[in-house]
This record gives C-alpha cells, structure tokens and sequence, in this order.
C-alpha cells in the first residue's frame, strides 16, 4: 500500500494535526542569470514510488525563478521554499527533482538535456516531528550557482545527517563530524 505524500509550496505553516505525519521543510537557492530557464518544476516522490521518467511519477509544482517574479529577489536569487508531508516517517529515501523550465514546463518534461537537480534525501521524516533540509546552506550546499548544463545521470544523496530535526538549534553550525546527528549517527529527536 503507498502512503500520502504531498507538497505545499511556500507553505508558511501546515496544519497542526499532523502527529502521525511527519513534515520536511525544504528551502533551496536556485540559480538563476541571464539567459537561464525562467521556472523550475519541483517534484517529490518516495524512491520506491518514483520511476526514472520524472515527467509522469511523484507530486509537482511548477514555480517561477526569473527576475522580477515570486519567489526571486530583483538581483536574480530564487528562494524556493517548500513542505513535504507524509505519512510514511520511516521512509528510507526521498527523491526530490528540480526541473529548470524555459517556457512550459510540461512540454520541457519530454526534453532529455532540460536542465535539473536530482537529490535523494536519506531518512528525511521523523513521526510528528518537523525537519528541515537546506541544500544552499553552508557546510552541506549543495546547489551549484548556474543552472547545470542537462540531467544528471545519477542523483546526490543526501545523508540523512545533513537534515536537521526540531531538537536542533536552527542557529548552531553543524557538527563537522557528524552533521546534524549525535555520535551515534542519530538525529538530536530520535530515541
């Protein structure tokens, strides 16, 4: 049986009734200059969901990234801020791909060289917990400052000690060792 997995994009809050679910919240600087692809479609599926093919599996959002156009500042930076909510907290993986678009974003899903970002998030829920994944965030960026040139052949993995839960103090820099896990590879909430 699959389980629920959404994506609210530019969620501030997400209903508070969520203590079975567990909530990732993502935030990514995504590139952007002049001549780059104007809207990034952003997908998120459970890997054992997902097929290759990003143009048919998962749940998506189409966002505008040019200048002049929300979520973007007026010198070209592209604050995407998003949550993804689910019902399966243990989940092993979460695939999370962004598309760069140059007019429709639907018909750029059949090109094989569209620019895009292909992440795998290793453990990325915690069972009435938030958590949260910021891959433009120093030590851990992971988002490259132009647009890349096609489709990667193979995703980042991301570890799951690179995503931070609600016991952490958002203000600290991570450990440089272990992340934003304890020495036993455990995040700051799991028992």
């Amino acid at each position: 049986m699959k389980g629920f997995i959404g994506l609210v994009v530019l969620a501030a809050t997400v209903s508070s009734g969520c203590a079975l679910n567990g909530v990732l919240e993502v935030e990514m600087q995504l590139p952007y200059t002049d001549g780059a692809a104007p809207r990034a479609r952003i997908q998120v599926c459970a890997v054992a969901d997902c097929e290759a093919d990003i143009d048919t599996h998962g749940h998506a959002e189409v966002i505008e990234i040019g200048p002049g156009a929300t979520p973007c500042a007026s010198g070209g930076d592209c604050n995407a801020r998003f949550s993804v909510v689910s019902d399966q907290t243990d989940l092993d993986r979460l695939q999370v791909r962004v598309r760069f678009c140059v007019d429709d974003c639907e018909y750029d899903l059949g090109r094989p060289d569209a620019p895009e970002l292909w992440f795998e998030l290793e453990e990325p829920f915690e069972r009435g917990r938030r958590t949260y994944w910021n891959p433009s965030e120093p030590p851990y960026v992971r988002i490259p400052d132009a647009q890349p040139a096609g489709r990667p052949s193979a995703p980042t993995v991301i570890p799951k000690c690179e995503i931070a839960d609600e016991c952490w103090s958002l203000g600290n820099t991570p450990d440089p060792m272990f992340g934003y896990c304890d020495a036993a590879m455990r995040r700051f909430c799991e028992e």
